[in-house]
């Protein structure tokens, strides 16, 4: 439970049996906190980038949300907060608010393969983490377009244009868009490793169609 110090605080609590009998009405606990020394260290709540996700190599924004006001910092290693080498930028404002957020921000760089970070942080009073929060991204390799089609002169106004994909999070599985006439369009048949798209009827004349695929770890 949280309390803020030297204020009443209400809780209401309801029980149940295993016979599914529950109270018809709530018994009410009240009482006050006193205020004392802060010996509790920061809680880092969440991130904005799920545990095992599949990234794209190289800088990605981490976000953490933090219980209270902190410093924070993150290391490839478990080692001590004071023993991290990076810094995140963390919001200092303060709030009475007990179910506040804080939010510290940083870079991380994304290599191909497992990536292992630690995140330790400290409040305002010196109560460092003992235990890292840790987070593990997987880095996946580049996405590659390998062929597409057709190209030179044809004779024929009626074009279907294909694309392939290799690599990438998910074994060239991608999806794919061409632009025509500054207008940027989603293959008909993409979503995989081979991409298709019947164009429009073109008038004579030469044309550069663009092709970019993109995959689910955002290569």
């Amino acid at each position: 439970l949280t309390a803020l110090p030297n204020e009443l605080a209400e809780i209401y609590i309801k029980c149940k049996d295993a016979a599914g009998n529950a109270n018809t009405a709530d018994y009410l606990v009240k009482f006050n906190a006193k205020s004392g020394p802060d010996l509790t260290p920061p809680i880092i709540l969440s991130s904005n980038l799920d545990h095992s996700s599949q990234m794209p190599r190289g800088k990605v924004l981490i976000e953490l949300q933090i219980s209270e006001p902190s410093t924070c910092r993150y290391s490839t290693k478990d080692v001590s907060y004071g023993s991290m080498e990076n810094n995140l930028i963390c919001s200092s404002t303060a709030s009475s608010n007990p179910s506040a957020k804080y939010e510290c921000q940083g870079s991380l760089n994304i290599n191909e393969g497992q990536n292992e970070y630690y995140f330790r942080c400290k409040d305002l009073n010196g109560n460092t983490n003992q235990e890292s929060y840790a987070l593990t991204l997987n880095g996946s390799p580049d996405l590659n377009i390998t062929s597409t089609s057709p190209s030179g002169e044809l004779d024929k106004n009626n074009i279907t244009i294909e694309a392939a994909t290799e690599a990438g999070s998910n074994n060239g599985m991608a999806a794919c868009f061409y632009t025509l006439n500054n207008n940027k369009q989603k293959f008909q048949n993409t979503d995989a490793s081979v991409h298709s798209s019947d164009l429009p009827q073109l008038s004579i004349g030469s044309y550069n169609i663009p092709i970019s695929c993109s995959d689910n770890a955002g290569n």
